[in-house]
């Protein structure tokens, strides 16, 4: 299948409202991978058609809003990452999309992760792990993408400041233990063995354009 040609409207989107063109194109192509993921996670989960329109709608449109985001955050430092998710769910309810898509699409990052730690919503956990393995266009484990982040010296200030919110512990250290603890219960619902499911999203991911 061709995602980009089954969601038009989502990745028109990411380009004509996100500006996610030229130089940010690299962010076009996160949110195309992270789509791809949901469409594969949905197949192996057996989800709902409307479930599984949630989650892929969701997954494609989860950065939409990166580039301003950045922008903000570069003049005003990292407080304004936080406005620019409320000012993101907001737009995507202007845009027509339901509250619930906005919501699963904003599970994702440092600042869901208060919720997504004890959240029964099965949805929103899925969305929040197909973050966790995406870096970049490159599907990867949990602990590689943590490892990239911390690494960035730009979100320092950011991950530091979640001590105050979980107890010492950074956003990036407890986002490792949240995307880790998710992928198990996948694979325990799947009945895969531990630590498979990276390279069966991998394989499957070949599949769809």
């Amino acid at each position: 299948m061709n995602i980009e040609e089954q969601y038009k409207k989502e990745f028109n989107i990411l380009t004509q409202h996100g500006g996610l063109v030229d130089g940010w194109v690299n962010v076009y192509n996160h949110c195309k991978t992270e789509g791809i993921v949901a469409i594969i996670l949905s197949r192996l989960l057996n989800l709902s058609k409307e479930n599984s329109e949630i989650l892929i709608k969701s997954a494609i449109l989860h950065d939409w809003y990166k580039k301003n985001e950045i922008e903000r955050a570069k003049k005003e430092g990292h407080k304004e990452y936080e406005e620019s998710e409320h000012d993101s769910y907001n737009k995507l309810i202007e845009l027509g999309y339901s509250k619930r898509i906005a919501e699963v699409a904003h599970s994702v990052g440092a600042f869901s992760l208060k919720e997504i730690i004890d959240s029964t919503d099965f949805l929103k956990k899925l969305m929040h792990y197909i973050d966790d393995i995406c870096l970049g266009d490159m599907i990867v484990e949990v602990d590689e993408r943590i490892d990239h982040n911390e690494s960035q010296i730009k979100y320092n200030e950011l991950n530091e400041s979640g001590r105050k919110v979980h107890g010492g512990k950074t956003f990036f250290e407890v986002q490792r233990e949240v995307g880790n603890k998710i992928q198990t219960e996948i694979e325990s619902q799947l009945h895969l063995e531990p630590k498979s499911l990276i390279a069966i999203i991998k394989q499957e991911s070949h599949k769809i354009k």
